[in-house]
Formats: C-alpha cells, sequence, structure tokens
C-alpha cells in the first residue's frame, strides 16, 4: 500500500472538513495511522476505545485540548448493550492491549505464533505455562453504529477507521452506507479469513469503492479516485 500517511496529507490538503469515527482507538497515538492527520488538519470525530484502562489513562489524556474530538468508552457491535471483552492478563503495555478482541480465538493466535511470548519475553515478563492464565476477560459497553450516530446527532461519516483484532469484516457489515455516505474507510484484514476478506471486498466494490492493501491493512476510496 502506499503510504497512508501521504494519502491523508493528500486529503487533508483539500481542505474539507472531515468527520471521521474510529473504532478501537487505543491509546489514540501508538500504531495509530490517522492520529497525525487528525491533529494536523484538525478533523472532528469520535474515537471509540472499550478498555476501561487505556481509555481512562491514555485516550483521553492523548486527546486533552483536541477539539472536535468525542471519546466514547465503549465498543462498536450490532446492538447497544454489554459483551466481553478478551485481553492479555500479562501486561497493559501498547502491544498487549492492542490485542484485545472479541474473538478469543484471534487473541489465542497471537499467543500461539509466539508474538505474545517475543514481547514478553523482551519485557522481562513471567510467561505462565498454560496459556489460559495469559487471558482475561472484561465486560464492556457496546453501542450500535446507529445509535453511536443517533445519539451524538451524526449524519454523514467521510472517514471510517476500524482496528478491531478479528471483528472489522462483523463491522464493516454494520455501516449503512446510504445514510453515513462514508469517503474512506480503513480496516485491519490479517485476522479475517480469506472468505471474509473476498466478501468484505465485495461490500466495497458493491458500494462504489476501489481500494489498496498491504499485509495488513485495507483502504479504500471511492472509484476513480487520484491522489497524485
Amino acid at each position: 500500500m502506499r503510504d497512508l500517511r501521504d494519502i491523508l496529507d493528500k486529503i487533508g490538503q483539500k481542505g474539507n472538513d472531515l468527520f471521521f469515527v474510529q473504532i478501537g482507538g487505543n491509546d489514540g497515538v501508538g500504531r495509530d495511522p490517522i492520529h497525525a492527520a487528525v491533529t494536523k488538519y484538525q478533523w472532528k470525530g469520535i474515537i471509540l476505545e472499550p478498555q476501561k484502562m487505556v481509555f481512562e489513562e491514555r485516550l483521553k489524556k492523548n486527546y486533552e485540548g483536541v477539539p472536535g474530538i468525542i471519546l466514547e468508552n465503549k465498543a462498536v457491535d450490532h446492538e447497544s448493550g454489554v459483551k466481553k471483552l478478551y485481553e492479555l492478563s500479562i501486561s497493559d503495555a501498547r502491544w498487549a492491549t492492542g490485542l484485545a478482541t472479541f474473538d478469543r480465538a484471534t487473541l489465542v493466535k497471537h499467543i500461539a505464533n509466539g508474538y505474545v511470548i517475543r514481547h514478553a519475553k523482551d519485557d522481562g515478563l513471567d510467561i505462565p505455562e498454560n496459556w489460559d492464565d495469559m487471558i482475561k476477560e472484561e465486560e464492556v459497553h457496546t453501542t450500535s453504529i446507529s445509535d453511536l450516530l443517533d445519539h451524538h446527532q451524526v449524519e454523514k461519516v467521510n472517514f471510517f477507521h476500524i482496528d478491531t483484532e478479528g471483528y472489522d469484516f462483523e463491522i464493516l457489515k454494520m455501516i449503512d452506507f446510504e445514510r453515513t455516505q462514508p469517503t474512506y474507510l480503513y480496516f485491519e484484514h490479517q485476522h479475517l479469513s480469506i472468505k471474509e476478506f473476498k466478501e468484505a471486498i465485495a461490500l466495497l466494490e458493491k458500494h462504489g469503492f476501489d481500494y489498496v492493501t498491504d499485509k495488513t491493512d485495507t483502504f479504500a476510496f471511492p472509484t476513480g479516485t487520484s491522489f497524485d
């Protein structure tokens, strides 16, 4: 994928007001592909992060004083309510909190492929023999996209950014393209099955989007758009 920062700069330089919704914001800075553009071009938007500690101690601090930003300590799901989020129990470092997911199998995969073990060893952490002991559960509040937008009286969303560790396609399917009329969508595809990824692309193409990808992420935009 062409460097997303260059693309976002091109978008920001157009000078148009842009409203975004970021689903899975974590601390709002680390490994966040849109943070620099949000602050540089003063985009307005909603950032959702369900992990209470991350939200209270990191996200709120990192966006303190930034105008036009709404922070929500929630996850997006099919309906508003409460749902179980799976997290690493052995660390609250950024690399660890970034693995929080509704899909327990995705978190187990990170342990099985050695990613968690490598980072834990680098940080000098004790590693339980039983993988189950590395995983904890947190009950988090959820909101549907429609409830979220109704609550904040938002009609159009120019940019959806989704990073939810394996739940990205489910969220793509929840977007009402007719209501929100998004121009750009950015999501993590690396934890999707081949079937899910193909269905995600078909959904985007159905709504008139082209796309570029790298090993982990997909950026979608209206067919015919040029960033040169």
